[in-house]
This record gives C-alpha cells, sequence and structure tokens, in this order.
C-alpha cells in the first residue's frame, strides 16, 4: 500500500432491475491520498469515484421510448484500517437519475420524465 497508487475496477451488479432483468455495470477509480498512524494503528486515506449505468437487455427496452437511461455517479473518501480493513471514516455524495423520452401519440411532441434522487453520507469517528 502506498500513498498515490490507483486503481480502477470495474463490475456488473448482480442482482437484476426488476422491471428489465438489466444489471448495472460500474467503473470505479479510488486513489490512496494518505497513510498515518493513529492509536497505534495505520489507517489509508482513499478517495474514489464511481459511474455506473443500468445495462437493459436489447429485447427488454420499451420500444415506445425515444430515450431510457439510469446512471449512477458517486464521489467521496473513506479511511480505512490498514490491519483489518474496517472503515474509520468515511464521507460521499451520490445520485441515480432515471431520464425517458416519449413520443405523444396524438401529436409531434416528446414528453420528458426525469427522476433524479441524491444522496450524502458521513461517518464519523468516535474520539
Amino acid at each position: 500500500v502506498k500513498i498515490g497508487e490507483e486503481w480502477t475496477p470495474e463490475w456488473k451488479t448482480r442482482g437484476r432491475q426488476k422491471d428489465n432483468g438489466g444489471p448495472f455495470g460500474f467503473k470505479q477509480k479510488a486513489k490512496i491520498e494518505k497513510i498515518e498512524e493513529k492509536a497505534g494503528r495505520k489507517r489509508a486515506k482513499i478517495s474514489y469515484e464511481i459511474a455506473g449505468v443500468l445495462e437493459v437487455p436489447e429485447e427488454r427496452k420499451d420500444k415506445n421510448a425515444k430515450k431510457q437511461e439510469t446512471e449512477y455517479l458517486a464521489k467521496g473518501v473513506i479511511v480505512l484500517d490498514v490491519e483489518g480493513g474496517w472503515v474509520c471514516a468515511s464521507e460521499g455524495k451520490g445520485s441515480v437519475k432515471a431520464v425517458a423520452s416519449y413520443p405523444d401519440p396524438n401529436s409531434s411532441d416528446t414528453h420528458d420524465l426525469t427522476i433524479l434522487v441524491e444522496v450524502e453520507s458521513k461517518i464519523v469517528e468516535k474520539e
């Protein structure tokens, strides 16, 4: 474990979205920002960014939709105990955004729907 070390894992969720059977595909970028000792234990401060997209199988996509996308974004910092692997502190922000566009069957208009869920979390260590 070295300061400045970076890695970029990619993975898909095992769970599937209930309406269309699609998994989320994620890509994460992480970097060790700092290593310090506290109470005789080494801790690593790691920054991260995660992006994900719902990967709907072609045969399960809504054929009436002009556009149908769901994306996940998150960014934050986590402090881990190096030997034990447990979380000492964490702070992050993220969102899930779903966008759909449908043509109006009675006109040339398009109707757009956007659903945005934003979250923030913070875990602080007891002094």
